[in-house]
C-alpha cells in the first residue's frame, strides 16, 4: 500500500473522531449553558446541514462513494435525493429558528435523534456488509457526536426546569 492510499485511508476515522469530539463539546456547552447557547448551535449546524443536503442534491452519488457501496439499482440514487431533502429542510429550519430568537430546542434534538437513527442504520449496513467498515464508523462517530448534542440539550433543559424561581423584588 502506498504513503497516498495509507493516508486517505485514515482520513474517514480521523474526519469522524474530529466531528465526534466536536458534537461532545457541543453537548457539555449546551448542557451547562443558556437558551443562548442553544440559539448558537442552531445558527452553526442549521447551515452545515442546508449545505450538506444541498451538496447531495447536486451530487447524490457522493455520500454512497464516500461509504464505498456499489448500487445495485436505482434506489440508492433516489435515496441520496431524500436524504439531501431532508438535510436541507432541517437545516434551514434549525438555522431560521436559530436567528428568530424562538426557542430551538426541539430543532436541536430532532437533528440529533436524526443522527442517533442514522448511525443505527449505518451500524446494522455494517453488520450485514453493505458498507466499508472504516467510512461508515466515520459517519457513526460523527452522528454519535451529533446525538450527544440531545443529551446536553436535555440536561439543560432539566436543569432550568428544575432551578429555584426568585421572587421579583
Amino acid at each position: 500500500m502506498t504513503a497516498t492510499a495509507r493516508a486517505s485511508s485514515l482520513l474517514p476515522p480521523v474526519a469522524g473522531g474530529v466531528l465526534f469530539s466536536l458534537g461532545v463539546a457541543q453537548a457539555r456547552r449546551l448542557a451547562n449553558g443558556t437558551d443562548t447557547d442553544a440559539r448558537r448551535a442552531a445558527r452553526t449546524n442549521g447551515p452545515m446541514r442546508a449545505i450538506a443536503g444541498a451538496l447531495l442534491v447536486i451530487h447524490p452519488d457522493a455520500l454512497l462513494r464516500s461509504l464505498h457501496t456499489v448500487p445495485a439499482s436505482p434506489s440508492p440514487q433516489w435515496l441520496a435525493h431524500m436524504i439531501s431533502v431532508r438535510e436541507t429542510i432541517l437545516g434551514l429550519c434549525t438555522w431560521r429558528a436559530g436567528r428568530s430568537g424562538r426557542d430551538v430546542s426541539s430543532w436541536l434534538l430532532a437533528l440529533a435523534l436524526v443522527d442517533a437513527g442514522e448511525a443505527l442504520v449505518l451500524l446494522h449496513a455494517m453488520r450485514h456488509h453493505e458498507v466499508r467498515t472504516s467510512p461508515a464508523l466515520a459517519f457513526v462517530a460523527a452522528d454519535a457526536g451529533s446525538a450527544a448534542t440531545a443529551l446536553g440539550l436535555i440536561t439543560q433543559q432539566r436543569r432550568a426546569a428544575h432551578a429555584p424561581v426568585s421572587a421579583a423584588p
